[in-house]
């Protein structure tokens, strides 16, 4: 289940919305740690999501989002020398990932939370929509968006966080390429 709106509770509520959401919980847990045999081989846990997790655009900026910086390769640290800066790729289509710094235009986003990038996989740069009058800031929708969680191990403690994955931008209300919306309805 995903939850697209925040709760609202009220004393009367609380309660079922609560075992509800710890049921909901639970069960996740339990499919996480299941023990599953598979083809008489030893035991071994599967999880129930593995990698990025789609999501629609409007349940993850409900006010929109606007694009406030340049669109620039991520570095593949790992292959990188002083003298020769490498771009990361893909792990799973094994194109180039450009970053996509972007402000949440939800007025009530918290402070830290408000900027964050959006790393599309594709093999040019991606070009991002154009500047709306009079201000600096570019309006954008992007397509294919996903989760992907990850523990960050930077810090005195690891946290659970996460990143956003995008297979493309547009400018808002246009409607996704041809070849966008023939995979979506494939799927």
């Amino acid at each position: 289940m995903l939850l697209t709106a925040p709760l609202t509770l009220s004393a009367a509520s609380i309660c079922p919305k609560l075992l509800t959401y710890l049921s909901c919980l639970g069960m996740l847990v339990m499919c996480l740690e299941m023990p599953r045999h598979i083809h008489g081989a030893e035991e071994a846990h599967v999880m129930a999501l593995q990698g990025a997790i789609p999501v629609e655009f409007g349940a993850v900026f409900p006010h929109g989002a606007f694009v406030i910086g340049e669109v620039t390769p991520e570095a593949d640290f790992d292959q990188s020398t002083r003298d020769n800066r490498v771009q990361k790729r893909d792990k799973v289509s094994g194109l180039p990932v450009w970053q996509v710094p972007v402000m949440d235009a939800d007025p009530e986003a918290r402070k830290g939370q408000r900027e964050l990038t959006v790393k599309i996989a594709a093999e040019v740069q991606p070009v991002p929509p154009e500047i709306l009058n009079g201000t600096p800031f570019r309006p954008v929708e992007f397509e294919g968006l996903a989760v992907v969680p990850y523990v960050d191990t930077n810090g005195p403690r690891a946290r659970q966080a996460y990143s956003f994955r995008a297979s493309g931008m547009r400018k808002p209300g246009n409607k996704p390429a041809a070849k966008d919306a023939a995979a979506r309805d494939a799927a």
